[in-house]
């Protein structure tokens, strides 16, 4: 199948190595759904090659480029790209049995995530060319991870748009859909069926080491708590006291699991709070050392910007006033449509109405086991910042 780009369009990827190409910069729609999911040759207007990608028909992104190599990927290309993934992993200091090995276009893998949960492989293919691949992955994955089970967790977003067509559950060997991960030294349950992402928040696992080390004797806020990974670690970092606020009872459930886990002998350091977070400020009265603030995308796209950044506005308002002086705020956004700056802008304004002296500690970000693409910034998803707030 042949592709082929606007001249303008064409300049932008040929100069940046953007993966991906947006449907408006086809010169011309290609409908034909027998294409869908097919490697396809991209070319400029002028006949000028381009690359190798994925074709999708439905989605606004036509086209996730794999190649720009005019040879095109080699058979053993899916192979490869699986082994420089896990020889980067290999490289870095992952304490824990629970780890991303291919981050989609970080990895060079487009439209693939894989994660691995103790002796449970999970993968969530984001595009139908991938879907076609699922036999071939397997049988590297066997190769690798011969001990393994495989899990495919279905993105029902990416699901509705692409089409998919395999289902959530067990592609290779059986169980009950969960795992027990070591992460940090400590333990966690993880729900493959219903856990938000692939089961579990792994792009969080150096942020939360970071709040174990500093929540010694301080009172801790961990809001939009989700599972409890935050408030565990900051108990096991000797916090004196964590109220944990979280609209999902069901992950609150899971919490108290993961906390029996760990701290049978201190239930009475965590008070666990079901409801809104926002109608939890409007009401509390207490002051905190230390608080926590990762909450889901407020931004899925531009159109709902706007009303994202009043949200963290008024977060990060009501946050700072119930900080006693000396505290710190982790404080994070995974919105695509929020980028670093517009973030770090809204947290600024918020301290200047406050009145209050704001220093940054440090830029969060997600754990290294997630790299993204110099040629691919929109991977970047992760803003978070410390703040030592006076």
């Amino acid at each position: 199948m042949k592709l082929v780009i606007k001249r303008s369009h064409a300049q932008f990827i040929n100069r940046t190595h953007h993966p991906w190409i947006y449907r408006q910069a086809l010169t011309e729609d290609v409908k034909d759904e027998d294409a869908h999911g097919n490697i396809c040759r991209i070319y400029d207007e002028g006949g000028r090659f381009i690359g190798y990608g994925f074709y999708s028909v439905f989605s606004k992104i036509a086209c996730r480029i794999i190649s720009f190599d005019e040879k095109g990927p080699d058979k053993d290309w899916i192979s490869k790209r699986i082994q420089s993934a896990l020889s980067l992993r290999k490289q870095l200091i992952i304490n824990s049995n629970a780890f991303r090995i291919l981050n989609a276009e970080g990895d060079n893998f487009p439209g693939l995530i894989l994660d691995i949960y103790n002796r449970t492989l999970v993968l969530r293919p984001e595009i139908r060319g991938i879907e076609y691949l699922i036999p071939d992955i397997i049988k590297i994955l066997k190769e690798n991870f011969p001990h393994c089970s495989i899990f495919l967790k279905r993105d029902e977003k990416a699901a509705r748009i692409e089409k998919l067509i395999y289902k959530t559950g067990y592609l290779v060997g059986s169980g009950d859909g969960s795992e027990i991960i070591e992460e940090n030294g400590l333990r966690f349950f993880v729900d493959l069926y219903q856990g938000q992402k692939t089961g579990f928040y792994l792009d969080q696992r150096d942020n939360r080491m970071m709040v174990k080390e500093i929540s010694s004797k301080k009172r801790v806020l961990d809001l939009f708590s989700y599972t409890g990974g935050f408030t565990i670690n900051a108990v096991s970092g000797g916090a004196s006291s964590v109220d944990a606020v979280e609209s999902s009872s069901y992950a609150i459930k899971l919490a108290q699991e993961n906390y029996k886990f760990n701290f049978e002998d201190k239930t009475d350091k965590v008070k666990w709070s079901k409801g809104d977070t926002f109608k939890f400020l409007e009401d509390v009265k207490d002051k905190y050392d230390l608080i926590i603030m990762d909450p889901p995308p407020f931004a899925r796209s531009k159109g709902e910007l706007k009303g994202a950044l009043r949200g963290y506005r008024w977060l990060h308002e009501r946050v700072f006033s119930i900080l006693n002086a000396g505290g710190f705020l982790f404080t994070f956004s995974c919105s695509h449509a929020v980028t670093r700056a517009l973030f770090l802008d809204v947290i600024l304004r918020s301290a200047r109405d406050s009145g209050r002296h704001i220093q940054i500690v440090k830029d969060l970000r997600a754990s290294p086991d997630h790299p993204w693409s110099i040629y691919h910034r929109d991977a970047d998803y992760m803003k978070g910042f410390l703040l030592y707030v006076h």
